[in-house]
């Protein structure tokens, strides 16, 4: 898999020294929302400045109030958004707290070097490079997952400013498929059904089956409210379903399956979520 060309700052912090008296829990009224509304909260600045760094605030204030992604709650007690930078959207923040104990994340996602490998600088004001919340860790390697970056170096920064170099092997994501630009969008080794050997036999459908999912993905990226993005993945999930049972047993299964895919485009090209 080709490692982006991207760099990753990682801020991580308490925002006092005792975490169990700290119950930070008005981040939780933005849950499914987007970032912007987050970061729109007069609270949030003081929030921020008390859990980063502070050579690192600017940069995640400023990647927050960009285009949006969804917040994201869990468990009622993790909370966890990002943004991109505003005209600079190579560039995202993340931003995570355990609302229970004011233990917080954030994260600047930068444009890697001449090197062409990106970089993953942690940080925190008291929290040791050796003690990163389990919770903490899942949502950082989710939110790189689902930008597709895999760090080639990893740092640790303190509230000082300074940095060691952690293993980067530890913040590795799992190889993924990546589809060729002829498609289809899933590995054709894997074929196991009629419709998916179909689609791998038959360049036209191959290339039809990588737009719609190419659609599908920058329809997901650009909405910021997470029911929407639900909706938009059911939808999809409906579709897949109803054109595995029409197609299926055809005996013109190509041309069924033709018909289907440009159907789907086009009802996605109009789709509007439900609100």
């Amino acid at each position: 898999m080709r490692i982006a060309r991207f760099s990753v700052i990682l801020l991580l912090a308490f925002t006092a020294t005792d975490p169990a008296k700290t119950t930070v829990s008005w981040p939780l009224q933005y849950r499914d929302r987007s970032a912007n509304e987050f970061i729109w909260d007069k609270k949030t600045p003081g929030l921020v400045k008390a859990t980063v760094p502070r050579k690192m605030v600017d940069d995640v204030l400023d990647g927050l109030g960009g285009p949006p992604d969804p917040v994201y709650v869990k468990d009622n007690r993790y909370f966890s958004t990002s943004a991109c930078v505003s005209h600079a959207c190579m560039s995202k923040s993340f931003y995570w707290l355990d609302t229970a104990r004011g233990v917080a994340l954030a994260a600047l996602l930068l444009d890697a070097g001449d090197d062409g490998v990106s970089t993953l600088d942690l940080g925190s004001r008291t929290l040791s490079r050796r003690h990163i919340p389990a919770a903490a860790k899942a949502a950082l390697m989710a939110w790189m997952a689902d930008l597709n970056v895999t760090p080639g170096r990893v740092s640790f920064m303190d509230a000082s400013g300074r940095r060691v170099l952690l293993n980067a092997a530890d913040f590795l994501q799992p190889e993924t498929f990546t589809p060729s630009t002829a498609g289809p969008s899933f590995d054709c080794r894997r074929a196991a059904t009629p419709v998916e050997r179909s689609i791998c036999a038959t360049p036209e459908l191959a290339l039809l089956d990588l737009k719609l999912a190419t659609l599908v993905a920058h329809m997901r990226h650009g909405d910021p409210y997470l029911p929407d993005r639900q909706q938009l993945s059911l939808v999809q999930r409906r579709w897949l379903r109803s054109r595995d049972d029409d197609c299926g047993t055809r005996p013109d299964i190509a041309a069924c399956l033709k018909a289907s895919y440009d159907s789907q485009y086009d009802q996605l090209m109009h789709w509007k979520p439900d609100r």
